[in-house]
């Protein structure tokens, strides 16, 4: 590629969600990346900390 032309434009499928850990629990709100390909989701830390999921 020469500095004159353009790097091609990558595309990732998202969406928003709701998010609850259940019944009279907050729901929050935040994005979700679609991997068509993936077998495993991930979570981050921080959506853990803010749902406290019950064990």
């Amino acid at each position: 590629m020469t500095a004159t032309e353009s790097k091609p434009h990558i595309f990732l499928m998202t969406c928003e969600l709701a998010i609850s850990s259940g019944n009279n629990r907050p729901i929050y709100t935040t994005v979700g990346l679609w991997d068509t390909g993936s077998q495993t989701s991930y979570i981050s830390q921080s959506l853990v900390d803010r749902l406290r999921p019950p064990k």
